[in-house]
């Protein structure tokens, strides 16, 4: 079984077979090695990755840490080469994203999935694409709505709302009596219902009315509604984000 700078070097080598070969021609910088940090081999390779996307040293050392993270998180006997259909789109998208953020650590998971015997049939080609598409707020929502899901009960909200007429009917005095979801530690919480509306479009998520009563006036007619959703993971959500978490 191959070792860690072993498997490294193939993902860069991949990742290369992913970009235009004429990038080579503009050369690399200087060594990544730094003292009581990788080896010369892996330090070859992240130059080897970052070659034909960016030569700035400190978007290489951000590569270089990556590529050790990902790699040492799979165990040695079950290290592989991983599909370029992964490899190549995630080093790619990591131009794109800030390092320590919720899509970074997703990248880094489905990278490490497509990296490990036990775990390769997880990594979806498709994956690196919809994490490229994602923000980092419908990211964590897709991350608490999974843990709940993983606790046994999914995260629900309960809304009350009144009637506007005249017709055509509409809602009046929407207020949200129970809510689950955590949108303190969304950075733009008023674009909750737009985060939603993606993932859903996206077939990762959906909200699902289980309980649904009308609220009354004195007179008995119908003043208003009250309704319990719940918000979970689609199937094909649910193995998604197997791929992207521990």
């Amino acid at each position: 079984m191959a070792d860690g700078t072993d498997v490294a070097l193939t993902v860069a080598t991949e990742v290369a077979k992913e970009i235009s070969k004429e990038a080579y021609a503009d050369g690399v910088a200087p060594s990544l090695r730094q003292a009581g940090g990788l080896l010369e081999d892996l330090a070859k390779t992240a130059r080897l990755a970052l070659a034909p996307i960016q030569v700035t040293a400190a978007l290489q050392d951000r590569f270089r840490d990556f590529l050790d993270r990902t790699i040492r998180r799979v165990p040695e006997d079950r290290r592989v080469s991983p599909p370029p259909q992964i490899a190549g789109p995630v080093f790619e998208g990591l131009k794109y994203e800030e390092a320590g953020t919720p899509l970074d650590e997703m990248f880094s998971q489905l990278l490490s999935k497509g990296m490990d015997s036990q775990y390769i049939h997880l990594a979806h080609p498709s994956y690196p694409q919809i994490i490229r598409q994602l923000s980092r707020d419908e990211a964590v929502l897709l991350l608490e709505i999974s843990s709940f899901e993983k606790s046994g009960a999914p995260a629900k909200r309960r809304t009350s709302m009144d009637l506007n007429t005249p017709p055509p009917p509409a809602w009046k005095n929407v207020k949200i009596e129970l809510d689950e979801l955590n949108l303190e530690q969304l950075h733009y919480p008023d674009n909750f219902d737009l985060y939603f509306q993606h993932l859903y479009s996206m077939g990762i998520a959906a909200a699902f009315k289980v309980h649904e009563e009308p609220t009354k006036n004195l007179d008995g007619t119908q003043k208003g509604t009250r309704v319990l959703e719940e918000f979970r993971l689609t199937d094909f959500g649910r193995h998604f984000m197997s791929a992207v978490t521990k």
